[in-house]
């Protein structure tokens, strides 16, 4: 799989992977309906998207976090608001990763990944970090 930088998200989730995307990708309605069932909390220990109530497959749509056409939870998202307002291109970046946003993320396998692809030591300052230097 090519790795698409435009798909990099500022949280560590990859666009590119995302349902949302592919099944709008790929004008797959009968996935769109599975994802609708999902994010509408029907499949226990998931989660429930905020503001899901009125969600139809119409809704499932996105061109990356970070693209004009976002799904309608990535318009909302706390995440990308931060990391724009802080100037950070991502979380990697930030001192105080986790933080709420993280914590709060809606969706437990967003959340799980999430934390697995912001390493805790990344986001220590780069002078914080045991620096050894080569001979060589």
């Amino acid at each position: 799989m090519k790795i698409n930088p435009e798909f990099a998200s500022p949280c560590g989730l990859y666009c590119g992977v995302c349902a949302i995307y592919i099944a709008h990708r790929d004008h797959n309605q009968k996935f769109k309906e599975r994802l609708v069932h999902l994010y509408k909390g029907g499949v226990s220990g998931k989660g429930t998207l905020p503001n899901s109530e009125n969600l139809s497959t119409e809704d499932i749509r996105c061109g990356g976090c970070m693209s004009d056409d976002l799904f309608m939870h990535c318009r909302q998202c706390e995440i990308r608001d931060c990391t724009t307002e802080k100037g950070y291109s991502g979380c990697h970046e930030c001192g105080e990763f986790p933080c709420r946003h993280i914590e709060n993320f809606s969706m437990t396998v967003g959340k799980k990944v999430i934390l697995r692809a912001v390493p805790l030591s990344t986001t220590a300052p780069l002078n914080a970090l045991p620096m050894k230097v080569s001979d060589s």
